[in-house]
């Protein structure tokens, strides 16, 4: 249960769904290059015939094997450093971004390079929902979004924080706890 005055993050599912974003062209390019490795003798031997022509004469001929091994070797390479590299800015991600339920407040800190902290008092927020599409029911992730008061292009509230992605049972605590208190003004009495 979410509680007051504790930073939280947005849960280890999200990190997943993060990740696989953030990896999945380097995956793709890993299906690629085995792809071409397994096909990779068929290539070489159309490329040699290609070069050398049908009849060898006596002369030296050109073997394409290595210029085929490294083209496909720099692929897997490069597949890998993208992997990595993906992985790394997602875990990034995840740890800079925390939220911080306050009394009067919602507090969002997020930022690799360029640190940003957004403070939403729930007076001007105006509405929380959650969306789920069908691969984020799959992998128990939702999208929260917290709209306050004022108007973008459309003349609807402003998107003032997006969580996205976050684990479903997070968000739906925060749901809960936002509801209440979303476009209520808490004043202190003066005496």
């Amino acid at each position: 249960m979410l509680t007051i005055n504790r930073e939280y993050h947005l849960g280890i599912k999200s990190f997943i769904v993060s990740s696989l974003r953030n990896v999945f062209g380097a995956i793709v390019m890993f299906f690629v290059a085995l792809f071409l490795s397994i096909v990779s003798g068929f290539f070489i031997q159309i490329i040699n015939t290609l070069i050398n022509g049908q009849e060898t004469s006596g002369g030296s001929t050109f073997n394409s094997a290595p210029l085929v091994f490294l083209g496909i070797s720099l692929i897997f390479l490069l597949s890998f450093t993208i992997f990595i590299v993906g992985l790394i800015i997602s875990w990034l991600s995840y740890i800079n971004f925390t939220f911080n339920l306050k009394d009067l407040e919602i507090k969002l800190k997020k930022g690799i390079l360029n640190k940003e902290e957004i403070s939403i008092p729930y007076h001007q927020a105006t509405d929380v929902h959650v969306d789920r599409d069908i691969m984020y029911r799959l992998f128990g992730v939702s999208r929260l979004v917290i709209n306050t008061a004022g108007e973008d292009d459309t003349g609807t509230g402003r998107e003032e924080a997006t969580f996205d992605p976050i684990d479903k049972e997070i968000a739906e605590q925060l749901q809960i706890m936002l509801q209440p208190r979303i476009g209520v003004l808490i004043t202190e009495e003066r005496k």
